[in-house]
């Protein structure tokens, strides 16, 4: 990649937004790959919006694109604001199903060990159709008081 004298990639800015933490394998040896959080990304998208409409319409009215040229990178600019506005407002659905799905893969790993297990492989082989749907946590029952018995 090239750099400029700021130590900045082409394109880059001193205003472009850099967390300094992810989770993204691979994003802390890439700053490209910075998580930026989803705020500061609708904020910047909104700056981007105000500045295509000024500089779309400055375009249009010289004769240098068309009016619906400079509509269309005005919409393509405001559609990306909303997605993002419309990821923010569904970040809690998007967590739940994630965790959902994380939580599938633990437990399918978790049957995957299971069918090879010494006690569990073969009661598999012996019990044609046999499968294994669910894995639970076995809990010792509750000692009994004197005065509960």
């Amino acid at each position: 990649m090239t750099t400029n004298a700021a130590g900045r990639g082409a394109g880059e800015s001193e205003g472009d937004a850099r967390a300094p933490q992810s989770r993204v394998p691979g994003a802390a040896a890439d700053p490209k790959r910075a998580r930026v959080p989803l705020e500061a990304q609708i904020e910047e998208a909104k700056k981007l919006l105000r500045a295509r409409y000024q500089t779309a319409c400055a375009r249009a009215s010289r004769g240098e694109i068309s009016q619906a040229a400079a509509d269309r990178e005005i919409a393509t600019v405001r559609a990306i604001k909303n997605t993002l506005v419309w990821v923010a407002e569904n970040a809690d659905v998007f967590r739940a199903v994630y965790a959902a799905k994380r939580q599938r893969e633990i437990e399918n790993d978790e049957i995957e060990e299971l069918r090879s297990h010494p006690a569990v492989a073969p009661v598999l082989e012996a019990i044609p159709g046999a499968e294994i749907s669910r894995v639970t946590e076995l809990t010792s029952p509750e000692p009994q008081t004197e005065d509960a018995a």
